[in-house]
């Protein structure tokens, strides 16, 4: 049926709107609870408009991907390599920061496909290879840019994740696109390194029964996601009674508000070197860089032992993107643990979590969960060969940030 005029033919507009609604689903509700029967009653019509086109969700879900996920991950990849520019990039730059702080549409909808893609198999088979296809083309000139698109869907994860939106994020979004920028010569991860120690352990006051649930928890929301992740399942991965559970937490999301808790926890023992650098050096610049640390904490971060707390941190603050109970207990966990880093590093109450210091203060805890997505794409592994530079660019640019707070405090 051809135009008549400007109108778009009917069938056609029927399935834009479609599409439209089913990426506000995805957004506001999660991939997990897409169905056809929202997406419907979204947008005005019968589920009869959904199976005319599409044999089940994961086929919308690919479309989606193509309408929807595929251009945003090109125009944020475009975004970013201008970012990189020193002084022309300063715009993009600024879009960059706007898309984290406003939770823009296209970032949302990029991030909540590439998490959900990797627990379906045939949505995955078709996502994965353009994800790969669309970063080699960039990366071929700029090479750290893996991470610097890591730090963009960590980031996006983590402010949704917690809550913490219309904060300014250009600082952060300066820092690591001067590091991607920087970042041009590879180094090979020496032997010395590479023994860093990796290891993530459950916190010593957590009991064996909380270690296998919270290792349940991870196994289950990583293969069927949060929303369908029930007490019953959780249990029988655990091998324990459900009641054993109900004893210990009142319902689902008091087990899932307990694993946020303690997966914060597990980065204490790696996070205290790099705090102790921080604060030693924050005296003196020309003292050695934190950035061995970091290159460690990445490592172990990404290291495929570690790959059942990957998960349960990543699921969690997935699900917590679409949870506002959970979001709330993730912004107060955030807080608190940058509180006490505040005591630790000696800096004044409200040093890091003021408006202005707060996303200095997280962006790279946020980083985590876009390197834990990419991970799974086959991209931003444990010994890139840009991640030395890379790491030592943004933990030196922490180290000043921290050295200037200390500065100004003191003369004050």
């Amino acid at each position: 049926m051809p135009k008549i005029g400007n109108r778009l033919p009917k069938s056609e507009a029927t399935r834009l709107k479609l599409l439209a609604c089913a990426v506000d689903e995805i957004n506001e509700l999660g991939p997990d609870r897409l169905g056809f029967t929202s997406i419907a009653r979204r947008a005005g019509l019968s589920t009869g408009a959904l199976y005319a086109r599409y044999e089940n969700v994961d086929e919308l879900l690919l479309e989606v991907w193509m309408a929807e996920g595929l251009p945003a991950l090109r125009h944020l990849l475009q975004d970013m390599e201008e970012a990189l520019s020193r002084e022309s990039g300063i715009a993009a730059r600024l879009r960059l920061s706007e898309q984290l702080s406003q939770s823009d549409r296209g970032l949302l909808i990029l991030v909540n496909l590439l998490v959900v893609a990797r627990r379906i198999e045939a949505t995955y088979e078709e996502i994965a290879p353009s994800v790969t296809e669309e970063v080699s083309k960039f990366t071929a000139r700029a090479p750290a840019l893996e991470f610097f698109l890591g730090n963009m869907l960590g980031m996006a994860i983590g402010i949704t994740g917690t809550g913490l939106n219309g904060l300014d994020w250009q600082g952060p979004v300066e820092i690591v696109a001067s590091a991607a920028r920087k970042a041009i010569e590879p180094h090979e991860i020496s032997t010395d390194t590479a023994k860093l120690p990796e290891t993530v352990d459950f916190p010593n006051d957590a009991e064996e029964i909380d270690a296998r649930l919270f290792d349940a928890v991870a196994h289950v929301i990583a293969r069927v996601g949060a929303s369908h992740a029930t007490v019953s399942r959780i249990a029988r991965r655990a091998k324990v009674n459900p009641a054993s559970i109900y004893m210990r937490y009142e319902d689902k999301d008091a087990l899932f508000v307990a694993c946020m808790s303690s997966v914060m926890k597990m980065g204490d023992p790696r996070n205290t070197p790099l705090l102790d650098r921080y604060k030693a050096n924050s005296k003196n610049l020309a003292e050695s860089s934190p950035a061995s640390s970091a290159v460690a904490m990445f490592r172990g971060n990404q290291s495929p032992e570690h790959s059942s707390i990957r998960r349960l941190r990543l699921e969690t603050m997935f699900a917590a993107m679409h949870d506002e109970n959970l979001r709330r207990t993730n912004q107060e966990i955030y807080l608190s643990t940058i509180e006490r880093n505040e005591k630790y590093l000696e800096l004044p109450l409200g040093a890091l979590t003021n408006r202005v210091s707060l996303p200095y203060s997280i962006f790279s805890r946020f980083a985590f969960f876009g390197y834990a997505v990419l991970a799974e794409y086959g991209l931003c592994d444990s010994d890139h060969p840009y991640l030395i530079p890379y790491a030592a660019e943004v933990a030196n640019s922490l180290q000043r940030l921290t050295y200037n707070s200390r500065l100004h405090q003191t003369n004050k």
